[in-house]
């Protein structure tokens, strides 16, 4: 007969897996990710083409934070998690780089697009 820990050991393991809260995983990962040296946002939803296309890499350009996007089409767990991911980040970037760090950048993208926009109406016309 074969010894059955090995199968219990499994089971045990995937048991235990679903038992961390997904803000618990994402608390986690952050703290693993900063542990290394890399700074991030995790973010879900739909969002305007400027945030994706110039924002995000501004913030990668200026502060060095990678931005990970999950779309629109996230479950509970996701949500969770990106929340406990953010949460740590969060407080280690107002660290480095102060509470409005983001919303400056944000700002100035927001600008940048508007005014791009409004010279293409007036070429359109």
């Amino acid at each position: 007969m074969k010894p059955v820990w090995p199968l219990f050991l499994a089971l045990g393991a995937v048991w235990l897996a679903g038992c961390i809260s997904g803000r618990d995983a994402g608390r986690a990962d952050a703290r693993r990710d900063l542990s290394k040296g890399v700074l991030g946002i995790e973010a879900f939803g739909q969002h305007p083409s400027y945030e994706i296309d110039d924002y995000y890499p501004l913030l990668r350009e200026r502060y060095g934070i990678r931005v990970l996007d999950f779309g629109c089409l996230v479950d509970d767990r996701t949500i969770e998690y990106v929340l406990g991911y953010n949460e740590i980040m969060d407080a280690e970037m107002a660290r480095r780089f102060g509470t409005n760090y983001w919303r400056q950048a944000l700002e100035s993208v927001r600008q940048n697009y508007e005014s791009k926009q409004r010279q293409r109406m007036e070429q359109q016309r």
